[in-house]
């Protein structure tokens, strides 16, 4: 322990002294202690996944303190005013990264769709930059239930602004002409092309 070194500075010094607290070690879900070779360390790495700074913050809270309740998102307002020694944990926790994109899946289906929105586009990999706000506006209320770190959005919308390539045989079923498939999709277009409503209900017959 280095305390004892402090101890001998600030008496050397005549400052006053403070209440030194030993906080635990964070561990490794193996328990071994953490360490930079096994896991990311870099804030930067962690902003660029999609991890909010709120709800990082409050993972490392939880780290190694507890508000005392059933619960685990809290703000940073209650921190502070709920904050006591005595409610700081002994024993060393785990630092789970499946628990931090669970913690951070929260916050984000606790924004708005338009906060959403603006902190994706705020985050530094997103390509959807020069995309209307409105459209993207239109496409994150369809995944902000499922979606946990901003870093997600790209991949699981790709979809939406990019045509994947395929070849014209894919689109012909088994032991079919293409002949077939051809009056089969020009039909289904028909019926869809002008169709408002695209939920499930409307458009089976």
């Amino acid at each position: 322990s280095s305390t004892p070194v402090h101890v001998l500075l600030y008496q050397a010094f005549g400052w006053e002294m403070p209440e030194f607290i030993h906080m635990p070690l964070l561990r490794n879900k193996d328990k071994s202690k953490i360490s930079k070779r096994k896991n990311p360390t870099s804030l930067v790495w962690y902003r660029e996944q999609g991890f909010l700074p709120e709800a990082l913050r409050n993972f490392l809270a939880l780290m190694g303190w507890s508000l005392g309740e059933d619960r685990e998102v809290f703000s940073l307002e209650e921190m502070i005013e709920n904050f006591s020694w005595d409610r700081v944990k002994t024993s060393g926790p785990v630092f789970d990264l499946q628990k931090l994109e669970w913690l951070n899946g929260e916050y984000v289906r606790a924004m708005s769709p338009e906060e959403l929105v603006q902190r994706i586009l705020e985050q530094p990999y997103t390509r959807r930059v020069d995309q209307p706000v409105e459209e993207l506006l239109e496409i994150t209320v369809l995944i902000q239930e499922r979606i946990k770190r901003l870093g997600e959005f790209d991949e699981m919308t790709n979809f939406f602004f990019e045509r994947e390539p395929y070849e014209p045989a894919d689109l012909v079923p088994r032991k079919q002409e293409p002949e077939f498939a051809a009056e089969a999709l020009s039909a289904a277009y028909g019926l869809l092309k002008d169709l408002g409503d695209w939920s499930a209900e409307a458009i089976e017959p």
